[in-house]
């Protein structure tokens, strides 16, 4: 079955620039990626990936192709490489 409910954001959310909001940030920037996520397609992630490093972020992005939007922590490898990817 798939989720009934829609979720509306406030008009201002569409204005947050996360990438303007991290520029000049110092540490490294992790973005997680699920290859089946339906709510914020890959692409979204990988733009914002790319948009990051661009502007001279560090940035580590984690893939996990069989993940969707919200079980992406449930899979198997995932505490282990975000742990690796915090250190």
């Amino acid at each position: 079955m798939r989720p009934f409910v829609r979720v509306t954001l406030a008009p201002a959310m569409n204005e947050i620039d996360v990438p303007a909001s991290l520029r000049g940030y110092p540490g490294k920037i992790v973005v997680i990626e699920a290859g089946r996520d339906d709510t914020l397609p890959p692409a979204l992630s990988r733009a914002l990936a790319r948009r990051l490093a661009a502007q001279g972020n560090t940035v580590e992005r984690l893939v996990f192709p069989r993940a969707g939007h919200t079980d992406v922590a449930r899979q198997p490898d995932f505490t282990a490489r975000l742990q690796a990817a915090l250190r």
